[in-house]
């Protein structure tokens, strides 16, 4: 299906929502993939999040080229706050996030589109590719995988904390979401690692999810990206946080086996903290004697925690392979 006529309607299909920050370098590369998309019905919202550099102004120049352009500038408060308000001023049927960043291929609408016409899905999610250092790089190399995969809320909740396909369902881009499924879960404002605290709640949330494997999405990463930045004690707490919240809400929204996974996923976060830093294993003591004796976590999950604490690249390992069967 091939929306080609440029220009919006009042009510676009999709929004696309970017939020911004000091991305002088790549910004252009971002909104020229969005504008040569096969799918035209779009609006793009580019949320600026106090940036200091030139971004604002290359996308003004674009703004004032195309009005399915809108920019909207906010001070310093984090890419969730950019983030929702980009989602609550959007009035396309359906959201697709992208970081500033990033960029997708031609037809990344068109096939999520497609995806969620097709097989009647809320959501629809699609592979990408890790790139890293060539800045100039605009194309995603051609993937000719193509297996589609249909999950209820169950199987997309296993696929996220089951599996290794944990980065493509975990994150908020390299989807296309209906829209009331966004705004009913808008991001923590002020936190860090706001995808893991709020993908969940979007399968949750949803009767179908469609997966295709071909890789769509370029995830850029550079030294200067927030998932590259020092560990500090915010990142930390954050982490934590969104790892904890999303175990006790599966917990109590009656998902047992997928709050089992949650709790591991936490217990195997902190075996990690303690991994880089020995020191800190007294900080967590309080919160691995609470997950041990946590009712919800079965002694089959207790021995899966005991392995990634002792033997972490062997369940890693066994991760992997379980990802791929």
């Amino acid at each position: 299906m091939n929306s080609g006529d440029k220009g919006v309607s009042k009510t676009p299909e999709i929004s696309v929502v970017i939020p911004m920050h000091n991305v002088e370098k790549y910004i252009a590369r971002c909104i020229e993939s969005v504008l040569a998309q096969t799918f035209q019905d779009f609006e793009l919202i580019i949320v600026d999040d106090g940036s200091t550099d030139g971004c604002l102004k290359i996308c003004k120049e674009y703004a004032h080229k195309d009005e399915r352009l809108k920019v909207t500038a906010i001070e310093d408060n984090g890419v969730a706050d950019a983030r929702n308000l980009g989602t609550t001023t959007a009035v396309g049927k359906y959201i697709a996030y992208i970081d500033s960043d990033d960029f997708v291929s031609s037809n990344y609408l068109e096939t999520l589109h497609d995806m969620i016409t097709l097989y009647n899905a809320d959501i629809a999610v699609t592979n990408f590719e890790r790139l890293k250092g060539d800045e100039t790089l605009t194309a995603i190399k051609p993937d000719l995988k193509n297996e589609v995969k249909i999950f209820d809320r169950h199987e997309a909740l296993y696929q996220l904390l089951g599996t290794s396909n944990y980065l493509q369902m975990v994150t908020v881009w390299g989807k296309l979401i209906r829209a009331d499924i966004a705004k009913n879960h808008l991001l923590p404002s002020g936190r860090l690692h706001e995808d893991e605290a709020t993908s969940y709640l979007y399968y949750l949330d949803a009767d179908r999810i469609a997966f295709i494997s071909t890789k769509q999405y370029g995830y850029y990463q550079h030294k200067h990206s927030i998932m590259h930045s020092e560990r500090n004690h915010k990142r930390i707490e954050d982490e934590f946080f969104a790892l904890t919240t999303r175990a006790i809400n599966l917990e109590e929204a009656n998902y047992p086996k997928e709050a089992n996974m949650a709790w591991l996923f936490v217990y195997g976060w902190l075996c990690e903290q303690v991994m880089l830093d020995p020191k800190s294993r007294m900080e967590w003591k309080d919160t691995y004697d609470k997950l041990q004796n946590a009712k919800c976590l079965g002694n089959d999950i207790k021995a899966k925690a005991f392995i990634y604490m002792h033997f972490p690249y062997t369940f890693r390992m066994i991760q992997k392979i379980r990802g791929k069967a």
